[in-house]
């Protein structure tokens, strides 16, 4: 018996029931038929997404597409061996191929003791409510379309600046992750993201290209935030047309955010990834928890609950629900 999500995200997920009923329907359906081929356990994580795109691209609009559909993984064990096969389709027939695909590739696979599948918990209380917005859900190509035109107008506002592409992209949908051990999340979620991809150019000074994007699961006050955005992303871009030589010192360097991401941040989450643990190809081992790692003036955190951020998500790929994690904390490894 699967338990039921968290009672408040009902009203969010029933905005999509036909879709949420085929997706777990069809989840259930991979996970009972890969039992019947051999597998000891098994696991489904599905996805239905609804997705409009209006681009915009030198200095005009080019193309509005939509498409949506279901996409569904199966892993499977077998003792310890895993196997792994995907499909976009729902139909019970489609289905039985795919789960003996899985079982069978697992035939084929080394034995691995890392492999497991898990009986997860709930969402706990803590975590947001939803991340679903009924405006953003029912948002019209129009205002669509429109919020397209106010960045670009915004951003072309000074001649100097010169619009190489962007986009606005509305998208909803479900993530659901299902396994024969009892765990059964559902997720419901809407974003709006926009995009500015441009250069500046006076004379013969030309700058390099630059790219911004923002996001929100809100339609309330998108209107205003790309607008303001496209300004600060053109003024930047003018700005950097008077660059002079740059003077060689020795002290602080500030970081963008994007440079801390790129140069720092990338290479730490090499090291807390749970596969590379597993393996013994991190940094770190499990005896280091609680010593210095790292400068002490290095504090590093996971949050996956910050609604306006992209990488927001109630529970993992194999449904383990999310938590604020410490993971460095005055140059200690804590998780």
């Amino acid at each position: 018996v699967h338990p039921l999500p968290r009672d408040d995200w009902w009203d969010a997920i029933m905005n999509l029931k036909k879709e949420t009923d085929i997706l777990q329907t069809a989840a259930a359906a991979l996970v009972d038929a890969a039992l019947d081929a051999g597998a000891t356990a098994a696991e489904v994580c599905g996805t239905y997404a609804e997705r409009t795109k209006i681009s915009l691209e030198k200095q005009d609009f080019h193309l509005a597409a939509s498409d949506e559909g279901f996409s569904l993984g199966l892993r499977v064990l077998r003792g310890k061996r895993q196997g792994f096969a995907s499909c976009n389709a729902t139909d019970p027939k489609d289905l039985r191929e795919v789960a003996g695909r899985a079982v069978e590739i697992a035939g084929f696979s080394p034995d691995n003791p890392n492999w497991t599948i898990q009986a997860s918990a709930l969402v706990p209380k803590e975590a947001p409510a939803s991340l679903w917005d009924e405006r953003l859900a029912t948002l019209s190509l129009q205002t669509q379309k429109d919020w397209a035109l106010l960045m670009a107008k915004e951003a072309m506002q000074d001649p100097r600046f010169r619009l190489n592409e962007g986009s606005v992209d509305v998208s909803s949908g479900l993530s659901l992750v299902l396994n024969s051990l009892g765990t059964h999340q559902v997720q419901a979620e809407t974003a709006v993201g926009w995009s500015l991809m441009g250069m500046a150019v006076e004379g013969s000074n030309i700058t390099s290209f630059d790219y911004f994007g923002q996001m929100s699961r809100k339609a309330e006050g998108v209107a205003d935030r790309i607008q303001s955005s496209a300004r600060q992303f053109r003024d930047k871009l003018i700005e950097n047309l008077n660059q002079k030589t740059a003077q060689s010192y020795q002290g602080l360097v500030l970081f963008t955010p994007r440079a801390v991401i790129d140069i720092f941040l990338s290479g730490l989450s090499y090291h807390f990834n749970g596969r590379q643990l597993a393996e013994g190809t991190t940094r770190w081992k499990r005896e280091d928890l609680g010593r210095p790692v790292v400068s002490a003036l290095v504090n590093v955190s996971d949050n996956p609950w910050l609604t306006d951020r992209a990488g927001c998500q109630l529970f993992d790929r194999e449904g383990t629900p999310t938590r604020h994690r410490e993971l460095l904390a005055h140059g200690e490894l804590r998780n």
